[in-house]
């Protein structure tokens, strides 16, 4: 028996009523085709979330991570000016935080790269970032003059090693600026300075490229015992040996350097980030076992992690860099030509692009 669609509940009866997108302020256990189509909108730049109509707390998640992206209030409310600015962005032509098919279309017959390998779904071996308005990596939200964070450091760091000498600041200034746009023209992108997934994600597959084959220059051990990174070593690669030299004859300390940067002494782990941190390219200390999903995984061209649920160590540039190095032979230095602890049980890692 049908029905009369006036005896439903009024919920029920205006649920799949059609709705245009920012006709009505949108929150979490709403739904409509307008929800739809903001989950849509959403996903197409990189904010992945369901396409049912029903604004669960996914969506509102999504919601807030462009919020936080945009520079919005983070309320998970999708209003008015909420509306504007997800249009805008659709409308920009870099395809904002995600993959539009304008944005891929800039790369077509320009790119020094094979354009078809600057997406992710050519390139398997490649960190796909989730995009969810962060900071922490490089392609978590759109970076344009002015803003600041590790990200940012992390673009500068991959524009130097693309052959775009960059400070790096996490300043993401008038030099930055312009490499930014150097390697968008080279590239066949859209030369606005902004870099949205596309232009990111661009930046990694060239980086990655130079990692593979080839030899790279050697660091040494002066005279005290600290290493002297090549001068053909990429920038964040000389960072990394200028902070490990800090830290080479502070004592083995369990724990140490996971409470605080600056600690009297560092164990395997805390040495193996503070290291790393030194070039931008870790936000927090992690453990041996964190480091068993660091980076990418393989032999790194500049920087090598080997990590289990016992211990981490690096080789950097050809140096190792141990804390199973400090011993009385040694004088106490981490820093060691020769492997010290094996390679059988370890997982090998790597810093992307290095």
């Amino acid at each position: 028996m049908a029905v009369a669609l006036a005896s439903l509940p009024a919920f029920v009866a205006t649920a799949d009523a059609s709705q245009r997108l920012g006709s009505r302020t949108l929150k979490q256990g709403m739904r409509g085709t307008d929800v739809r189509t903001l989950q849509t909108d959403l996903t197409e730049l990189g904010f992945t979330t369901s396409t049912s109509g029903v604004f669960d707390a996914n969506t509102t998640a999504a919601v807030k991570s462009f919020e936080r992206a945009y520079g919005l209030k983070v309320n998970g409310v999708v209003s008015s000016a909420f509306v504007d600015q997800l249009n805008h962005v659709l409308a920009a032509p870099t395809g904002g935080a995600g993959i539009s098919p304008a944005a891929k279309s800039h790369t077509a017959g320009k790119s020094k790269t094979d354009a078809a390998n600057l997406t992710p779904s050519a390139n398997p071996n490649i960190p796909v970032i989730p995009h969810d308005g962060g900071s922490e990596h490089l392609g978590e939200r759109v970076l344009r003059d002015g803003m600041r964070g590790h990200d940012v450091r992390v673009l500068q760091g991959f524009l130097t090693m693309a052959g775009y000498s960059t400070p790096v600041s996490g300043w993401f200034g008038p030099v930055t600026l312009g490499n930014v746009k150097q390697f968008q023209a080279a590239h066949g992108f859209k030369v606005n300075g902004v870099v949205g997934y596309t232009v990111a994600f661009a930046l990694r597959v060239v980086v990655a490229a130079q990692d593979q084959g080839g030899t790279v220059a050697k660091a040494t051990l002066d005279s005290q015992g600290l290493a002297v990174a090549p001068a053909s070593a990429p920038v964040a690669v000389k960072e990394i040996i200028a902070a490990a030299n800090k830290i080479a004859f502070k004592p083995y300390i369990y724990g140490g350097g996971h409470a605080t940067w600056n600690d009297s002494g560092y164990d395997c782990s805390g040495s193996t980030s503070y290291a790393l941190h030194g070039a931008g390219l870790i936000s927090s200390p992690e453990d041996s076992t964190e480091f068993e999903s660091y980076g990418s995984s393989g032999v790194g061209q500049w920087v090598t992690l080997w990590a289990n649920s016992g211990h981490v160590y690096m080789q950097i540039a050809g140096l190792w860099f141990d804390t199973a190095a400090q011993s009385s032979q040694n004088g106490n230095d981490r820093w060691s030509t020769d492997r010290i602890s094996s390679a059988g049980g370890f997982v090998e890692r790597h810093p992307t692009g290095l």
